[in-house]
């Protein structure tokens, strides 16, 4: 009996410490970052004027939407701190993206725009501390080749019996209209 309420109060004691240390580090966030985002899924859209942001992710997978930026300045800063999130950053090709910061136990990844020769009109500097989570930049022309299987190596709509894809993605579109039919 004694031992059963013994690992009550420590399990209920483990609990009350994991909480107040999350309230802690957000209330700690909070003073450094203009956005707190806890446990759910947001998208934040920035538009043409955005100068600076800082945006903090715990538990929770967010969506920066930077399609509709165009700065006057040449450069503009972006600051991430992801903890057991998943952050997507989408960029126009008009960007330059350059990354600095630390990651433990995490992915950074930065898809390449279709189009390489686009003149690029800013720089966004991106500084990211990224614990057991996941940071992927997205140009705008990469996107529009995404398709449902995740990659973007090809599309549904320009997939044939010809094109190389290394996700077999050809071959799930033939399996998907055979069974339609």
């Amino acid at each position: 009996m004694k031992l059963k309420s013994l690992k009550r109060a420590l399990l209920f004691g483990a609990a009350v410490g994991a909480g107040t240390y999350a309230y802690k580090k957000y209330e700690e966030l909070k003073v450094f970052y203009n956005e707190v985002i806890t446990g759910n899924s947001k998208t934040l859209y920035y538009n043409a004027d955005f100068e600076d942001d800082s945006v903090a992710a715990l538990g929770a997978a967010v969506k920066l939407n930077f399609l509709g930026v165009h700065p006057e300045s040449p450069s503009v800063y972006l600051n991430v701190f992801a903890l057991a999130s998943a952050v997507s950053i989408l960029v126009p090709d008009e960007c330059r993206v350059i990354l600095d910061g630390n990651n433990t136990a995490s992915s950074v990844s930065v898809s390449e725009p279709d189009n390489e020769e686009t003149e690029k009109e800013f720089t966004l500097y991106i500084d990211y501390k990224a614990t057991a989570s996941s940071i992927r930049i997205v140009y705008e022309s990469a996107l529009k080749n995404e398709d449902s299987c995740g990659c973007c190596c090809c599309s549904h709509e320009e997939a044939d019996e010809t094109a190389e894809c290394d996700c077999d993605c050809v071959e799930n579109k033939k399996e998907e209209e055979a069974a339609e039919k």
